[in-house]
């Protein structure tokens, strides 16, 4: 399967011949995340993870049903098979379209009401660019945490840019 390839796929149950039908901008790698999760008893699609718990990853197969030249006709094609009525294990009944944002940013005023909106945040945003500025000069990990009331690995992170990214 070459790497980049769009297009409608089914994950095809063997013994019973039910399956799993999606579209993806890339399939390989969408192959990829399907079993990553499902190895790791993960799917969202709890029919589909049962499935594959019962019969095992040998009895199902990706098949590649239509390569297309974009996303929008690979929709299409996809909400098609939906709306056969046959064996299927999708739980949604039409296409969903899970990147929207992708390549989109929320503004500064939407990340910091989401940020505050969370309720788990026990920094403010001007606190965590005050870390940052401050931490170029010599208060400690320790110190800084001590100071703001989170641990030194929150700091930490806060430093490298783990947490708190789009500040």
């Amino acid at each position: 399967m070459d790497n980049e390839m769009k297009g409608v796929y089914k994950i095809v149950n063997l013994e019973s011949g039910k399956y799993y039908v999606g579209s993806s901008n890339d399939l390989h790698k969408r192959w990829t995340q399907h079993l990553s999760c499902l190895r790791r008893g993960k799917h969202k699609n709890r029919h589909l993870q049962n499935a594959w718990n019962k019969y095992a990853e040998d009895v199902f197969a990706f098949v590649v049903v239509v390569e297309t030249e974009t996303q929008e006709e690979a929709h299409e094609i996809e909400q098609k098979w939906l709306d056969e009525k046959e064996l299927k294990y999708n739980i949604a009944d039409s296409v969903q379209v899970y990147a929207y944002w992708k390549g989109k940013n929320h503004s500064d005023k939407t990340k910091a009401k989401l940020m505050e909106g969370s309720g788990k945040n026990k920094l403010m945003p001007e606190q965590v660019l005050e870390i940052r500025g401050r931490y170029k000069r010599p208060p400690t990990h320790k110190e800084l945490a001590q100071e703001y009331g989170v641990s030194a690995t929150t700091i930490s992170r806060i430093i490298r840019r783990e947490t708190w990214k789009y500040l």
